[in-house]
């Protein structure tokens, strides 16, 4: 009988020197004032036009595809946030759950939006709505802008006027969570679409095509940042949909997130900028793929984590947000899924 089979995640390259188990690209501070190849697999087809956007895919037998199912007396947990979901990546299962479809501020998750909004237009080839479409790329040289460096919030330290490329801005923004590099980059897709007068407005209606595309019917986008403003929200249950659907179409933006520490210099080599993860989970939680970090004041404390079980067959994606002590929640909380469930 035949087998079927499924696509589940993209192959390694090589990322920074360091070799990846999905595709990477060589793309690549919260601001004191706030807390916060596999080689078997085909060759890429010759007429692709940016080899950035091309995927390697590896496929296991169906039957391979393990559901979790919770053991026999395991209790549930209290985890203190406003909004909780765990799912299984794989299956799609629900592990845990707590007003999962609460609408919430989201504060620095919604950086994730602006990476995948970011990384669609870099790859549209054609839009109504691009001027020169399929031009920008990840080389494109930034000017950082007064009005990106005095962005409230956490920064990267960038300058007036110096220039960085905007992948390197993407690698700030998603490490140091920064939002003056999430605020250039707005500004500098908007611009380059000789729509300077708009501002950042431009990229955040890209922001909330893009949310629209994914389906996530709980979220709305003011800005790139995720600085608190009244109509910029998501739901848990949103944050995982976009995150799984990320580590599908640009799990690069996972490799990103898991970079510890990193030096980032200006074009002219006159800037250094040393960047550290806000993920203080890096390092101590075993498994992780990625994730990213959140904190306003009204928003509160969020994390978005991304683990796989050590063979790497079983994948949970988990948000915590508004939480008390989002690393000590979210720490509690995969350890209970991983003591709570086995799959088979």
């Amino acid at each position: 009988m035949r087998k079927k089979i499924i696509v589940l995640m993209s192959a390694p390259l090589v990322f920074f020197g360091i070799s990846f188990e999905v595709i990477s690209h060589p793309v690549f501070s919260e601001k004191t004032k706030n807390i916060e190849i596999d080689r078997g697999a085909p060759k890429e087809p010759e007429n692709r036009k940016n080899a950035f956007f091309s995927r390697r895919n590896y496929v296991l037998p169906l039957e391979q595809i393990l559901a979790p199912n919770r053991k026999a007396g395991k209790e549930n947990i209290l985890i203190n946030a406003k909004s909780v979901l765990a799912v299984d990546d794989f299956s799609g299962q629900t592990l845990y759950e707590k007003d999962a479809e609460k609408k919430v501020k989201i504060a620095s998750l919604t950086k994730l939006a602006t990476a995948g909004a970011m990384l669609d237009f870099v790859k549209t080839e054609n839009s109504n709505l691009i001027i020169k479409a399929g031009n920008y790329s990840l080389d494109n040289v930034v000017e950082i802008s007064e009005s990106a460096v005095r962005a409230e919030g956490d920064s990267g330290s960038l300058l007036v006027g110096e220039k960085i490329k905007a992948g390197e801005l993407l690698k700030i923004m998603l490490i140091a969570s920064s939002n003056d590099a999430a605020r250039a980059i707005a500004e500098d897709i908007t611009e380059k679409n000789n729509l300077k007068e708009q501002g950042i407005g431009y990229f955040v209606g890209l922001m909330n095509n893009f949310a629209k595309k994914e389906g996530l019917a709980g979220t709305h986008f003011i800005n790139p940042d995720g600085i608190d403003e009244r109509d910029n929200y998501s739901t848990a249950k949103n944050v995982v949909e976009l995150s799984r659907s990320l580590l599908k179409s640009y799990p690069e933006i996972f490799n990103i997130t898991r970079i510890d520490k990193i030096n980032i210099k200006s074009e002219d080599g006159k800037n250094d900028h040393f960047i550290k993860n806000t993920n203080k989970l890096l390092g101590s939680l075993p498994g992780i793929v990625g994730g990213k970090t959140g904190y306003t004041d009204e928003a509160g404390e969020s994390l978005l984590l991304v683990v796989e079980d050590s063979t790497r067959q079983h994948r949970i994606v988990a948000v915590v947000i508004g939480a008390n002590g989002r690393f000590l929640e979210m720490e509690k909380l995969i350890n209970w899924v991983w003591d709570t469930y086995e799959w088979k």
